[in-house]
């Protein structure tokens, strides 16, 4: 099998653009999020499951508002529209592969067709549970990105889906939050910057928790702020740890995307009582992570 890797974060951290900006290089197939990889690797990692359960276990992840399937949005990215053959033709392939991991990278070339090209998977969750993934895909890699809490947090009080994760209190309370549309259950009400920050704040220190149990060469941290104001040194940064080629006219042009404007559009959001409040909730944190 070709190698799979993963980028991970909070959310509203820059997983997004670090994705985009990777499926430009040509040996690095980018996807959307998944989020069935973390519940086979869990929930379901001891059991051996038929063809056709497997395809119901990952069929079953839903976004956060619970009216969209998981699979449905890779379908669509591959302009995929008979999803009852595809079914069919994936199902016939797992009867012969027995093993997780080798039913989750066939569901990856069954709809991408890039079989030569190693996978980039953008589930930011996924960090919270990189030691069971990493049994599953032993020769994965992490990409950690971090963002300033005190930004990130305005930003996640935008997004209904984190909105309704910190409402629901996870990680504590929802694993496996997509499996049977878990989350929609959890209401999207706008949480406040200081729940947000904390949340934040809980989210990458378990992460990186669960980093001290992987190799030094599985996991890597970043900075989304330098990103944004040094993307072709990040990326370079990125493509040494992954061990794959770091120049040529991909770098050029994934290194045109970040709009260094968002640092300075981000500042207006927030007034100096309340960044110095965010600041005391979690400063230790901040600093440890370079965030003075």
């Amino acid at each position: 099998m070709q190698n799979i890797h993963f980028i991970v974060g909070t959310g509203r951290c820059g997983t997004n653009l670090l994705n985009k900006m990777l499926d430009f290089h040509p040996q690095l197939q980018a996807v959307t999020e998944t989020h069935f990889i973390s519940t086979l690797a869990s929930r379901f990692a001891d059991m051996e499951l038929s063809a056709e359960d497997f395809w119901t276990v990952i069929d079953e992840h839903y976004t956060s508002s619970g009216t969209r399937k998981w699979t449905d949005a890779h379908l669509e990215a591959a302009n995929i529209s008979d999803k009852d053959f595809f079914k069919k033709e994936f199902i016939k392939y797992c009867h012969s592969h027995h093993t997780h991991a080798e039913r989750i990278m066939a569901f990856f070339n069954f709809i991408y067709k890039k079989n030569n090209h190693d996978i980039i998977d953008k589930t930011p969750q996924y960090g919270l549970q990189m030691q069971a993934i990493s049994r599953l895909f032993p020769q994965a890699k992490f990409i950690h990105l971090i963002r300033d809490g005190r930004f990130a947090a305005t930003s996640m009080v935008k997004h209904p889906g984190i909105c309704r994760l910190i409402n629901g209190g996870h990680p504590d309370q929802l694993l496996n939050f997509s499996y049977e549309a878990a989350l929609s259950q959890v209401t999207a009400d706008e949480p406040t910057l200081q729940e947000a920050i904390k949340y934040w704040e809980k989210v990458v220190l378990a992460i990186q928790k669960q980093a001290k149990g992987l190799a030094p060469s599985q996991y890597l941290e970043l900075h989304y702020e330098d990103l944004l104001t040094h993307p072709r040194h990040t990326l370079q940064t990125v493509t040494t740890f992954l061990n794959i080629r770091s120049k040529g006219f991909w770098l050029w042009r994934a290194a045109r995307i970040p709009d260094k404007k968002i640092l300075i559009k981000e500042r207006t959001r927030l007034n100096v009582d309340m960044y110095d409040e965010l600041t005391g909730l979690v400063k230790n944190t901040l600093q440890e992570n370079g965030y003075f």
